[in-house]
């Protein structure tokens, strides 16, 4: 169906004495025909021609594969000028962009499909081809990558559909015995099935929804270089290994967290040799950006501070099993703006609520789902990067506090919110900065008028904060209870607002 839905807005091949799929000298000479058109024209040519490649459903031989190679091998070519075009470009021209991502996506969509179909094909056959099985496992796999890595850029998630589907790839590979397999991948790049596998896995553990084109493109490199830091294991190790996936099961993948998983599917591994690689990265001193080029488009923007992104995301200790699966009602109240956010968690009903649409994306599990407003409920107050409340259904409660990833309007008159759940149940806090562990409580002195106000997950670990948080120790009031609390991890910091992570110290029952 969805071939079907790529041949309406493509460019059809006009009728030629050469059909390309009959034999390997056509496409050869198809090929040929193709050589002298612009670039995105003949793009739209190749992925017409993989849409149908793949309707064909002409049983495995040798020559089919050879085929499908020719095709991907000058298909690649044009893909390589394409994402050149939209990397360098993207924000230049809103409605051509998506054009240009709408067309490198068919090409991965159909490649990592022709691949996973040519692979199905094979194990159907009485004595399927072991030459040719570890090829057509790792394309469909890296193919598979790359497309969830560009959807990424649309705010698009893995399904549990598509984490079946690679976690099946995977399996695959390791009972056939070629799971560490090295193979050339392109020109003289070498990768495994496992290598291509940890590779998909990494790139989605470093949270890349919202971060821009060229900063996914940049995590995906770093991801391709740090795979052979991941090994993964059948037997865990309490000692070394931080997270999991489940090959049986439709999940991503997920910290540990100490935790003790035992399905005979689970496949550990340790992250700590990738941060190890991060830390040995040399900071940029001198503000500007290193020598970074991407599709030969120098990386205009600091890498360090995605370097803390990332970090941040990889060093995160929470897991699937820890967060809570919010069933959100289809239609839900939200705030945004400091004064609303504050106003409605001191009394829900003066935070200015509006309505909002929720549409799940992703894993039901993950904290990523969108919102849509209409445009009448619009102000200039509501940009990307944002936070957001939600309440319950009868707006006397605070439910969850987010922050908003991206902001897209359409032509429908209404704007869609990509949003991350940053927590539950979050309360207002006031917060003293202090001098050290044992100093003593501006809180406690009336005269003192120093705090600040913080937004924190009920018994939680974490806290947002609107105003810059330089010291390292800070009284934090909850109700009637002042803790004194450690900042352990700056998480992410916005022009408006910053989210740390803390441990509570001590705590003293002060009522107000």
């Amino acid at each position: 169906m969805l071939n079907e839905l790529f041949d309406k807005f493509r460019i059809k091949i006009a009728p030629a004495a050469i059909a390309p799929l009959d034999s390997l000298s056509a496409t050869h000479k198809w090929v040929e025909q193709l050589q002298g058109m612009h670039e995105y024209e003949a793009h739209q040519h190749v992925v017409t021609l993989l849409g149908a490649y793949n309707r064909s459903k002409t049983p495995f031989d040798v020559q089919r594969l050879h085929i499908l190679a020719a095709i991907e091998h000058f298909g690649s070519k044009l893909q390589h000028g394409l994402i050149t075009q939209f990397l360098k470009n993207h924000a230049d021209y809103k409605y051509a962009g998506k054009s240009l991502w709408q067309e490198i996506v068919a090409f991965y969509w159909q490649l990592a499909q022709a691949y996973h179909d040519l692979t199905s094909s094979v194990l159907l056959q009485k004595k399927p081809l072991a030459s040719v099985l570890p090829t057509l496992v790792l394309r469909a796999l890296h193919y598979q990558g790359k497309l969830i890595q560009w959807r990424y850029l649309r705010y698009e998630l893995p399904t549990p559909q598509i984490w079946h589907t690679l976690h099946k790839l995977y399996r695959l590979a390791e009972q056939h015995g070629f799971a560490s397999q090295s193979m050339v991948l392109k020109g003289s790049a070498y990768c495994s099935c496992e290598q291509a596998y940890a590779r998909i896995l990494l790139l989605h553990l470093m949270r890349p929804v919202g971060l821009t084109p060229n900063e996914i493109e940049l995590a995906a490199y770093w991801a391709w270089k740090w795979r052979e830091s991941i090994s993964l294991s059948k037997t865990l190790d309490p000692s070394q290994h931080t997270h999991c996936v489940a090959l049986s099961d439709s999940l991503p993948p997920q910290p540990l967290n100490g935790q003790t998983v035992m399905p005979d599917s689970v496949r550990y591994w340790s992250i700590n040799g990738v941060l190890a690689l991060m830390q040995g990265i040399p900071p940029d001193s001198n503000g500007h950006s290193r020598l970074i080029k991407l599709y030969g488009i120098p990386f205009e923007d600091n890498p360090d501070a995605l370097l803390q992104h990332i970090h941040s995301k990889l060093a995160s200790n929470t897991t699937l099993g820890d967060t809570l699966v919010f069933d959100m009602p289809a239609t839900v109240n939200v705030s945004y703006g400091r004064k609303n956010i504050t106003d409605g968690l001191r009394n829900p009903g003066t935070g200015a609520p509006i309505t909002a649409y929720y549409q799940a994306t992703g894993h039901p599990s993950e904290a990523y789902y969108r919102l849509s407003i209409t445009t009448g409920r619009f102000n200039r107050e509501i940009r990307a990067h944002g936070l957001l409340i939600s309440y319950d259904e009868n707006i006397k409660q605070v439910q969850t506090l987010a922050a908003i990833r991206w902001l897209e309007e359409s032509a429908s008159s209404t704007i869609t919110l990509g949003m991350e759940r940053l927590g539950f149940a979050p309360q207002l806090v006031r917060l003293y900065p202090v001098q050290d562990a044992a100093g003593m409580s501006p809180a406690l002195d009336p005269a003192v008028e120093s705090g600040f106000t913080g937004i924190a997950e009920t018994h939680g670990s974490t806290l947002v904060s609107f105003e810059p948080m330089q010291h390292k120790y800070f009284d934090m009031r909850e109700g009637s209870y002042i803790y004194r609390i450690r900042i352990q991890n700056l998480l992410e910091q916005k022009p408006e607002w910053l989210r740390v992570q803390f441990v509570r110290l001590t705590r003293r029952f002060q009522p107000e």
